[in-house]
């Protein structure tokens, strides 16, 4: 049961954005997020902590690699002043976006969930506990809002944990199932793609693609091709 919520939001307007805000009024609540502990259906003795969101309808938060511009979503676990170091599972695959400016951006509209691996030993520190989930995000649309929760509830002795920023946000757990099984997986690189990357003049290189479908089935405008993931040294 729920000890105690807390949720606070941070607004800073861009001073580019201030015109713009001026014509379109910003809404009181602009995202919800909800925390569980679920059973893991592919690790033993393991739980998984589902961090959902529910932005407003045409609002979007930023992926692990935001693009040319935005913040990734972070979110921290603590037990008391302690933070966990919990096991992060892939992402959801994110939208693209063309931002003011032409800027290119990944990120995520409507409902979604992040998950993160709790081990064995973690969840018996869990146990009777006080638990707090901490996500902070960037949400924008024709401005850019970053806001954070602090999601705080005690931990059962049955390892049953729910915490919500709004009372009327919570997400099934079949839900959470059917969101943790659509999660991008690691396959062996496919036959049907081929990929170059060429020098293509002073300082200058290019990557070409070639691409063999099936049934003329062509990527998703949505999400695109590739998404380049933030990885070292390219993550700068």
């Amino acid at each position: 049961m729920l000890k105690s919520i807390r949720c606070a939001l941070l607004v800073l307007f861009l001073p580019s954005s201030l015109a713009l805000a001026a014509e379109e009024a910003i809404p009181e609540i602009l995202i919800k997020a909800h925390a569980t502990l679920i059973g893991s259906p592919n690790v033993p003795g393991e739980k998984l902590l589902a961090v959902s969101f529910q932005n407003i309808p045409h609002w979007h938060t930023y992926w692990k690699n935001p693009g040319d511009a935005g913040l990734p979503i972070k979110i921290e676990a603590k037990l008391g002043a302690t933070s966990l170091a919990l096991r992060e599972l892939e992402w959801p695959v994110p939208k693209r976006y063309i931002e003011a400016g032409d800027l290119l951006a990944y990120g995520y509209e409507g409902d979604y969930s992040l998950f993160f691996g709790v081990s064995p030993e973690q969840l018996e520190s869990l146990k009777g506990a006080e638990l707090t989930v901490a996500p902070g995000w960037l949400i924008c649309k024709h401005v850019c809002i970053p806001g954070k929760a602090e999601l705080k509830a005690q931990v059962s002795e049955g390892l049953t944990f729910s915490a919500s920023t709004h009372a009327d946000f919570q997400v099934p757990e079949n839900e959470l199932m059917r969101r943790l099984a659509a999660l991008p997986a690691l396959s062996d690189r496919t036959a049907e793609l081929d990929l170059v990357l060429a020098r293509t003049g002073e300082k200058k290189l290019a990557l070409f693609y070639n691409l063999e479908t099936k049934a003329n089935k062509l990527p998703s405008k949505i999400t695109g091709l590739l998404m380049p993931m933030p990885l070292t040294p390219y993550n700068f």
